[in-house]
């Protein structure tokens, strides 16, 4: 099981031309110019300011499956198919954001043929209508979300002259310092010119979704099963994002695609993850 992807190695003879440090090989002595992106928690740790301990990184893998009762890894409530009392906010995934200018997608409510969307925070506001659509661009006139600022966003489905009750999401825009420090981050990912896939399953990943950025996480693996990835990590771990976001049903057909290719290529420990997953997900879905 990888533990962490090797950023720099200076003057650390042990891990030259190493790029990943995986369960049970032998970890750099404290001390060393080295720094490490562990792959579980997605802190980027540096060898000469903090005492290294193998357990800053490592986690079974029960811990790490989403929504389940053991996990570390906080959910959304399930956003799934079912039928559209008001009108949930679908996209963006996850509740921190980089983009200031989002694309909103929200769950159609039956009968309902126009929207009003409010988005305020304390410093400012705006809101728009949308006539028989359940998305809407950004609208071009309307100013960009604020970096490190906090908004609610309501969505009301108007049935006749009414509005019916709304559903309110609260969304987070990322700090400006700590985006330019994220952009660095990926920027040294890059760099080490891993495969396609460990670049965004170990590297990628570490680095978006554990600061929350659900959107990104999801978008990275997205662009790499488009470019025609068969891996079931690939598969498996966003399927573990979409749950998150509290999409199961996605979730679901991720987790079977992954099994069908570990299956299919006796990749057993995948095989294992996968089949953990659908019988999560079977009991989150018939939860009442």
């Amino acid at each position: 099981m990888p533990l962490a992807l090797i950023l720099t190695s200076s003057g650390d003879r042990q891990l030259a031309g190493k790029k990943v440090i995986c369960q049970g090989e032998p970890l750099p002595a404290a001390g060393n110019k080295v720094s490490l992106l562990c792959s579980v928690t997605g802190q980027v740790l540096s060898l000469a300011e903090i005492r290294w301990r193998p357990k800053r990184c490592r986690a079974s893998d029960l811990t790490l499956i989403p929504c389940a009762p053991t996990s570390r890894v906080q959910c959304r409530r399930n956003r799934g198919t079912q039928e559209a009392k008001a009108p949930t906010l679908l996209t963006p995934y996850g509740s921190t954001l980089l983009d200031r200018r989002p694309f909103f997608a929200w769950r159609a409510v039956p009968g309902a043929r126009r929207y009003f969307i409010q988005v305020r925070s304390r410093e400012q506001g705006w809101a728009t209508w949308v006539d028989n659509a359940s998305s809407m661009s950004y609208p071009a006139d309307k100013p960009d979300l604020v970096a490190g600022s906090s908004y609610t966003v309501s969505i009301y489905a108007a049935q006749g002259n009414a509005l019916q009750e709304p559903s309110t999401t609260r969304l987070s825009i990322f700090p400006n310092e700590e985006a330019q420090q994220l952009q660095e981050l990926v920027t040294q990912i890059k760099r080490l010119n891993l495969p396609k896939d460990e670049e965004v399953y170990l590297g990628l990943d570490a680095a978006y979704s554990n600061r929350g950025l659900m959107m990104e996480s999801v978008q990275a693996f997205q662009e790499r099963l488009r470019e025609g990835s068969r891996n079931p990590t690939i598969y498996r771990t966003l399927g573990d994002r979409y749950l998150q976001a509290g999409f199961s049903a996605k979730a679901r057909v991720q987790y079977e695609t992954a099994a069908r290719i570990a299956e299919v290529t006796a990749n057993q420990p995948e095989l294992n993850k996968a089949e953990a997953r659908l019988r999560l997900v079977a009991q989150l879905q018939n939860a009442p």
